[in-house]
């Protein structure tokens, strides 16, 4: 794999852009487990998000989708509703994907 010195005198893997939240992933959660139920379902659901997308979008927009989905509590997600769903499709800081949307209802209401 690719790496590079970046200008603070670390060396990182060569997909890490200059961009901050990229920064702060690679040296904070990339490589690293993800412990616990809410944080797997909450990793699951935004790599779901990232689907024909770059990971930077869905960094740049995790903030507000873990305040849309209530935390990725995963018994909140689960009690989410249609009318829930459908007002996510109006919000511009959400992946406005129905699909994606709905996966990560089903998939709380699956666990």
């Amino acid at each position: 794999m690719n790496s590079f010195l970046a200008v603070d005198g670390k060396t990182r893997c060569g997909w890490c852009s200059s961009e901050q939240l990229y920064i702060d992933y690679h040296d904070h959660e990339w490589g690293r487990p993800v412990v616990g139920d809410g944080a797997i379902f909450e990793r699951i659901s935004l790599e779901g998000f990232q689907a024909g997308l770059n990971w930077l979008m869905i960094l740049k927009r995790r903030e507000h989708l873990r305040s849309r989905f209530k935390g990725f509590s995963i018994d909140k997600v689960s009690q989410m509703t249609d009318q829930d769903v459908a007002s996510f499709m109006s919000d511009p800081m959400v992946i406005r994907n129905k699909r994606k949307i709905e996966s990560v209802v089903a998939n709380a209401k699956l666990i």
